[in-house]
């Protein structure tokens, strides 16, 4: 019997509290700033981080995987949490092509409450997608794929399709798809990605949007805009004009290698094309009589820029 999958959910970093390595494509190099294996709360509707240091040769895909598989099986040393994956759900197998790898799940990850299932597959796509090769990983039982309550294969995930790490509300989840825009590989020119992203009902499609833009890109040769760090304060809508305010954290941006105008009109395009507005009003702290970077005013209601989108 095939089981009804509400929504994946979540992830990308909240203030950096649960994701090692949230830009680029959601690759990160175990030799690089190390890694996190997660575990489930007790209430299994929450990841947690736990430093993990694997023994494997980080150039054996093959070796990584297999090591990785054992780390997410194996009890936990806090015995309030519990491993991703544990009996009667098992790991049968995996395959991994062209940076996708597909895990192999026994017929009893059917049983899982919906909850449970939702909250692990977030954390499988987290651990693996931190070895070096894996950009996405799916989600296959007995060979076969995972599907949602209408019968389609649910395609495989990666981090950046996440804007949470929290399950406790999983059911009032939803996904949409987002145009957001990020820089070219000189940061001098704007390009377009869509992306499926999960995100809570009772976050605003704006905030979301926002999350997801921060989070960075999924695209090999696109670069972020904005600084994994940078702290949305709010995000409103009123009278067809949105209202972006950031603390301080917005200026961390202005130290990444793009043009001036770039990270302004990342938003601006994003929330136009994604949300629909017309026109953008930034604040830092509250404030809009700030300059960016000393040339750019933000005390102007900025409008969706087409000149700068690079055309692919």
């Amino acid at each position: 019997m095939k089981r009804t999958l509400l929504f994946l959910i979540l992830t990308a970093l909240m203030g950096c509290m649960f994701l090692a390595g949230c830009q680029g494509s959601g690759s990160v190099s175990s030799e690089s700033a190390g890694m996190q294996l997660f575990r489930l709360n007790q209430e299994k509707n929450e990841l947690i981080p736990e430093p993990y240091v694997p023994t494997a040769d980080p150039d054996d895909i093959d070796a990584m995987i297999q090591e990785m598989n054992h780390a997410v099986t194996s009890e936990p040393a806090d015995e309030n949490l519990f491993a991703l994956v544990r009996e009667p759900v098992a790991i049968i197998g995996y395959e991994l092509t062209d940076s996708i790898l597909r895990l192999d799940m026994n017929d009893a990850y059917l049983g899982l409450s919906d909850t449970e299932e939702i909250m692990t597959r977030a954390g499988l796509v987290k651990s693996y997608t931190q070895l070096t090769g894996i950009s996405r990983v799916g989600i296959l039982v007995d060979g076969e794929p995972l599907v949602d309550n209408f019968g389609n294969e649910i395609a495989p995930s990666g981090a950046s399709a996440f804007v949470e790490t929290s399950g406790k509300e999983v059911n009032t989840y939803t996904s949409t798809v987002m145009t957001l825009y990020f820089a070219d590989e000189t940061g001098t020119a704007l390009v377009r990605e869509q992306r499926n992203v999960y995100y809570s009902k009772n976050e605003s499609l704006e905030m979301a949007m926002m999350k997801a833009l921060v989070n960075g890109t999924a695209v090999p040769g696109h670069r972020a805009t904005l600084a994994p760090e940078t702290n949305i304060l709010s995000v409103a809508i009123q009278d067809d004009i949105c209202y972006v305010n950031f603390d301080s954290s917005f200026y961390l941006s202005a130290m990444m290698d793009n043009a001036v105008e770039i990270p302004v009109y990342s938003v601006v395009n994003s929330l136009a094309d994604t949300c629909h507005v017309s026109k953008v009003q930034f604040s830092v702290d509250g404030d809009s009589s700030v300059m960016y970077r000393d040339t750019l005013s933000l005390n102007q209601l900025f409008e969706k820029n087409s000149d700068l989108i690079l055309q692919e």
